[in-house]
């Protein structure tokens, strides 16, 4: 029997690009990887790792001193004393300290303490037909006091539908990125994804860490019930398609796992290829 396809971030955009795409990467279609993928993500990983030591680390030194949890003082000092990774290059090793400190200063800021599966970084959850499984790529997971805004009108006004969220305080899910956000925070695939497989109320937070800036939204179990709604329709609808759909060429085909075998880019045969043919 095999797994159900998983709709991740990337898959959950396609289907905003190219339907042939989302098509493709649902039902199984062939999916070529290219480049070292722990090379690529190195530096994000070493990011979201180092926030995630910090955290704990300052955490487990206000418990040993009897305090109920970490200042976000407490975490920029444990971030700067966290040494870099031995495989980053030197320009990668500049731009985590500039992320670290930048990170240091807005957890001053915005004080958090870790949710108790902060240490997951994948998180995943069946559609309610069992067809197919939402995953949330998550870089950290805190738990924020409620009075800091704009969260408090909504955890007041719910309980977390997530059985596991047992922790006091508004959940917030943060992405810690070099860029500012590439899209709206509601439509960013990546909030949708975490606020359907977390529940609700939630705050996804985009930590812009080369320039400072934090962009949020707040999802309310309202917002998740739609959202859910909207995928279970266009994942069912992709996956039970009596012929594939057409392709969208775009700026994505670059990165498209499936551009071989893709009907609307011109490939040329072997054969054609030997014979030196145009």
């Amino acid at each position: 029997m095999t797994d159900p396809p998983r709709v991740t971030p990337s898959v959950l955009r396609a289907a905003d690009e190219c339907a042939l795409r989302f098509h493709r990467l649902l039902a199984g279609g062939a999916v070529i990887v290219t480049g070292d993928q722990r090379r690529r993500f190195a530096l994000a990983n070493a990011i979201a790792q180092a926030c995630r030591d910090a955290h704990a680390r300052a955490e487990a030194e206000a418990q040993a001193m009897g305090e109920g949890g970490a200042a976000g003082g407490a975490v920029a000092e444990a971030l700067a004393d966290l040494p870099p990774p031995a495989d980053l290059t030197p320009e990668e090793r500049d731009a985590l300290a500039h992320a670290l400190a930048t990170y240091g200063r807005l957890a001053r800021e915005r004080p958090a303490r870790l949710d108790a599966r902060a240490g997951q970084r994948f998180h995943a959850r069946d559609s309610r037909t069992g067809r197919f499984t939402a995953l949330a790529v998550i870089d950290l997971m805190v738990r924020r006091a409620p009075t800091h805004p704009p969260a408090a009108s909504a955890a007041a006004a719910a309980p977390a539908a997530d059985p596991e969220a047992t922790q006091d305080g508004v959940l917030e899910v943060r992405d810690l990125a070099l860029q500012p956000a590439p899209e709206p925070p509601a439509r960013s695939t990546r909030a949708i994804l975490a606020a359907l497989v977390l529940g609700a109320p939630l705050v996804h937070a985009h930590w812009d860490l080369r320039d400072g800036q934090v962009t949020e939204t707040t999802f309310a179990p309202e917002d998740v019930e739609a959202l859910g709604a909207s995928l279970q329709a266009r994942v069912l609808a992709t996956l039970d398609a009596a012929t594939p759909p057409s392709p969208t060429p775009g700026r994505w085909c670059s990165g498209c796992p499936v551009l071989r075998s893709c009907p609307a880019v011109a490939h040329a045969t072997a054969a054609v290829l030997r014979g030196g043919a145009p």
